[in-house]
C-alpha cells in the first residue's frame, strides 16, 4: 500500500497534518471513530519514489499530479472550497494490471466547515468505480445541487481515466430515490425484489389511511405484466386513490430496502438522459 501525495509535502508531514485536520466529529469510515480514522491515515503512510508515484497516479486517474486529480474531483461549486477540502488516496498495487485506488475525501466550505464525506474505490482490473459512501452532513446543505454536482464531476473524472462502470448500493433513506434519478439502474435480481415490495403495497387496500382505487390497481398490474422497468421508471409509478390524491407507490417500493445499482459510463446508457434532466435543475449551464 502507498499514499499518493503532493510532491512538495513529505508523506509523514502530510499524514500528521491530515490526521489533525480531518476531525469533523463525523465518522470518516463507515461506522468508524476518530481513532479509527487516525489509524487509517497512518496505514496510508508508505514509501514509493516520486517518479513511480506520478506514473501510478497517471495510470489510475489520467492526471499528472495529485493536485490535478483533486481539482477534477472537486470542481467549482458555490458551497465548496477546493483549498479547504481534503482528498486522500491509497493504492493497492500488489498485482500489476489489477491495481485499486481508494479515495477518501472531506468536502468543506470556505472556513473549513465540513459539509460532505465521500468514499470511492477505483478498480483498474475491472475498469469499475465503487461508490461506497456519499453523505451530506446537514440538511441545510441539501437541495442546492451539491450531491448532483459531486456525482457529475466524479463520473466525468472516471470516464476520462478509462473506467467503464460505476457500482453502488442505494442504502440511505434519501439514496433509494436519488440514485435512480441519477441514472443508476438495478443490478441483476434487484428489480424483482423491488417489484415484490410494490405488489405487497398495492395488495393492501388501505395505505396510511387512504384507499387505493381498485380499478387503477388492476390497470397498473395489466400494464406491468411481462415488463421490466428501469429504476427511474419504477420511481414514477403513481396510483390514484379514492380521495383523489396520488399514491406514490413506486417511490415507496424503492424505499423498502437497499438496492444494488450500476451505471455504464457511455452516452448510450439509458440513464444518461434521466441524469441530465435532473442535473439541469441544479447545475449551472
Amino acid at each position: 500500500m502507498t499514499a499518493l501525495t503532493d510532491a512538495a509535502v513529505s508523506l509523514n508531514e502530510l499524514f500528521h497534518y491530515r490526521t489533525d485536520v480531518i476531525n469533523p466529529h463525523i465518522p470518516f469510515v463507515t461506522g468508524g471513530s476518530d481513532k479509527e480514522l487516525e489509524h487509517l491515515c497512518k496505514s496510508f503512510d508508505g514509501q514509493m519514489p516520486d517518479a513511480d508515484q506520478q506514473l501510478m497516479l497517471k495510470r489510475l486517474t489520467g492526471c499528472q499530479t495529485f493536485g490535478e486529480f483533486k481539482n477534477r474531483l472537486i470542481t467549482s461549486h458555490h458551497l465548496v472550497s477546493q483549498e479547504d477540502s481534503t482528498v486522500m488516496l491509497k493504492v493497492d498495487f500488489r498485482e500489476e494490471g489489477k491495481e485499486k485506488l481508494e479515495i477518501r475525501a472531506i468536502i468543506r466550505t470556505t472556513g473549513a466547515i465540513s459539509i460532505a464525506a465521500v468514499e470511492r474505490t477505483l478498480d483498474w482490473g475491472l475498469k469499475e468505480a465503487l461508490h461506497e459512501r456519499l453523505v451530506i452532513h446537514d440538511r441545510k446543505w441539501m437541495n442546492q445541487g451539491l450531491a448532483s454536482w459531486l456525482i457529475q464531476s466524479q463520473e466525468e473524472a472516471w470516464r476520462a481515466a478509462g473506467y467503464l462502470t460505476i457500482r453502488l448500493e442505494a442504502a440511505l433513506d434519501d439514496g433509494h430515490i436519488f440514485w435512480a434519478l441519477q441514472g443508476f439502474d438495478f443490478m441483476p435480481g434487484e428489480y424483482e425484489k423491488v417489484m415484490g415490495h410494490l405488489d405487497t403495497l398495492m395488495e393492501s387496500a388501505v395505505y396510511i389511511g387512504r384507499t387505493v382505487d381498485s380499478r387503477e390497481f388492476d390497470r397498473l398490474k395489466r400494464l406491468l405484466r411481462g415488463r421490466v422497468l428501469h429504476s427511474w421508471e419504477v420511481v414514477d409509478i403513481v396510483v390514484p386513490c379514492i380521495d383523489g390524491k396520488p399514491f406514490l407507490v413506486g417511490e415507496e417500493a424503492m424505499k423498502q430496502r437497499p438496492w444494488q445499482g450500476r451505471k455504464e459510463l457511455n452516452d448510450t446508457w439509458p440513464g444518461q438522459a434521466q441524469a441530465r434532466q435532473r442535473r439541469a435543475k441544479y447545475l449551472p449551464k
